[in-house]
């Protein structure tokens, strides 16, 4: 149990967690919000999805806190391998559900570019 706390750089999880958090804005916002909205052919909510974000909040925490575990153990590619594995599933789930290919890129590549920030965010603390 000690590997998941011991020698992890917090801030460095808990600022990575908050900028890859606000990529999900740019990302789902001004980047591919409407390319993503209209393949899955909705609109958006007319209130703020509370347990969605709280639920991404987590899970953004979560997948930050490996990266500082990773970092931690000098065991990067292991945090390579999660965010690889992360991807599969979610392309997966995503054309299971027969959703668009653009939707499943869209989805997808945001979990590629948090791990992106995550990482670089942590390597400069």
């Amino acid at each position: 149990m000690n590997e998941v706390v011991v020698n992890v750089n917090w801030i460095a999880v808990i600022v990575s967690a908050v900028v890859a958090y606000a990529l999900g804005f740019v990302w789902y916002g001004l980047l591919f919000g409407k390319q993503w909205a209209s393949g899955l052919a909705i609109s958006p909510p007319e209130r703020m999805p509370v347990l969605a974000m709280s639920l991404q909040a987590a899970g953004t925490l979560f997948f930050a806190w490996l990266f500082g575990i990773a970092s931690a153990e000098d065991a990067h590619l292991l945090a390579v391998l999660v965010t690889s594995a992360i991807v599969a599933l979610i392309a997966a789930g995503g054309l299971y559900a027969q959703k668009p290919g653009p939707v499943v890129l869209i989805e997808g590549g945001y979990v590629v570019a948090m791990a992106i920030a995550i990482f670089a965010v942590q390597a400069l603390f």
